[in-house]
């Protein structure tokens, strides 16, 4: 089994070598013969992230650059991290493919029993609940996730990239990744629409949640007539695929 870790960066260098070091460290043991590969796509940084990366030497790590930015008269920041971790997913081998921060903290079983739970069910897309910490990493809370029904406008509770891992075979249905501001949203979506996602109910991991963005560029001041619109969008993109692919 090959297990493939995803993280999309962009001037990272004070966390980055937290989270890799909690991913190298993951407990696989239940899983004797497994491998591990990242794949580190990088949005331009200009802080030492990548430095930081290649001081590892690890030959399980590869470092990919994110080219073909475009500029977004809103959400920029939302589309070009969508771009980065679609980036990162196409250079992806593995069976089981996990998306993750630059500056979280994985705890050494999350990669494990996501996939205890994925192979469970026979695939899909897992969301496991996380820790909230700040930036010196104090951990103050957490979340937990809960089913809701697919229109719902305002989703309270949909799950965060970095808290996802899924199954080779819905690279079908995800990749090649459309032009939406969440790629998160866009995968659970899908998921849910296909009756194939599912909830650790266990936190695996903190995250630093403080506001910061792993691509080179922010917008987030948008009109209402923008939200409806790429909400419309996101949705649309979604049927779509479940419709025309098999």
């Amino acid at each position: 089994m090959r297990i493939s870790v995803c993280i999309a960066t962009y001037n990272g260098a004070p966390f980055i070598k937290d989270q890799m070091d909690s991913i190298l460290a993951q407990d696989l043991n239940a899983y004797p013969g497994s491998s591990l590969e990242i794949i580190v796509s990088d949005d331009g940084s200009a802080d030492g992230t990548l430095d930081v990366v290649r001081s590892y030497a690890d030959s399980r790590i590869k470092i990919v650059s994110h080219t073909g930015k475009k500029s977004e008269k809103h959400y920029t920041a939302l589309y070009a991290a969508t771009a980065n971790f679609a980036n990162a997913i196409k250079h992806t081998t593995g069976d089981y493919i996990f998306l993750a921060d630059q500056d979280d903290i994985w705890y050494p079983n999350k990669i494990s029993h996501t996939l205890a739970e994925l192979i469970k069910n026979g695939g899909g897309v897992c969301a496991a609940e996380f820790d909230v910490m700040t930036s010196d990493g104090v951990v103050y809370g957490s979340m937990n996730y809960k089913m809701e029904p697919f229109w719902r406008i305002k989703r309270q509770c949909m799950p965060y990239g970095f808290s996802l891992g899924f199954s080779r075979d819905m690279l079908k249905f995800i990749m090649p990744m459309p032009r939406v501001h969440q790629h998160d949203s866009f995968i659970c979506l899908l998921a849910q629409r296909l009756n194939k996602l599912y909830f650790l109910h266990e936190s695996t991991a903190a995250h630093r949640w403080f506001g910061e963005k792993n691509t080179s560029s922010s917008s987030m001041q948008e009109p209402i007539w923008q939200k409806i619109w790429v909400r419309a969008t996101l949705y649309g993109f979604v049927l779509w695929r479940c419709w025309t692919i098999k």
